[in-house]
């Protein structure tokens, strides 16, 4: 039986998230969010974060965006965050013989014959990142 998708947490459209609020949704996972965005700055200092209310998915969203491109999205949830990149199946090769979790390449592969598709990682300690930059890395080689 298939799983339910999961339910937004950040549902509040008066209120956008913040340190403060970050912190008490995810948790030990906070930590892991800071990691991220470090990385990030390392990898792309001019990427520019923004959370934004979105009506029909009820939530706030967080996208990240360099020289014009998204290159992921975060949600968050308790205890955990989810990162998803839109690759290209031109990539299909590269990620399916990367070290990425099979979950990530399974959710890939069940995009199958869409023109842009998308790969989510789950992170909840700053170890998970590994998989954040392996994503991060594919999603950069695009042109």
């Amino acid at each position: 039986m298939p799983s339910k998708p999961p339910r937004p947490v950040l549902t509040d459209a008066a209120t956008a998230p913040d340190d403060p609020i970050l912190a008490e949704v995810l948790g030990p996972a906070k930590a892991a969010y800071d990691a991220l965005h470090l990385r990030l700055a390392a990898t792309c200092p001019a990427a520019v974060a923004t959370w934004k209310y979105y009506r029909d998915g009820n939530a706030w969203l967080m996208s990240v965006a360099w020289k014009k491109k998204t290159l992921f999205w975060l949600s968050a949830d308790h205890g955990f965050f989810r990162t998803t990149f839109y690759l290209p199946s031109a990539l299909e090769a590269e990620l399916v013989s990367s070290d990425l979790p099979e979950p990530v390449k399974q959710g890939y592969a069940a995009s199958a014959g869409k023109k842009i598709r998308g790969a989510t990682a789950v992170t909840r300690v700053p170890a998970d990142l590994a998989t954040f930059d392996t994503l991060l890395a594919l999603r950069l080689s695009v042109r």
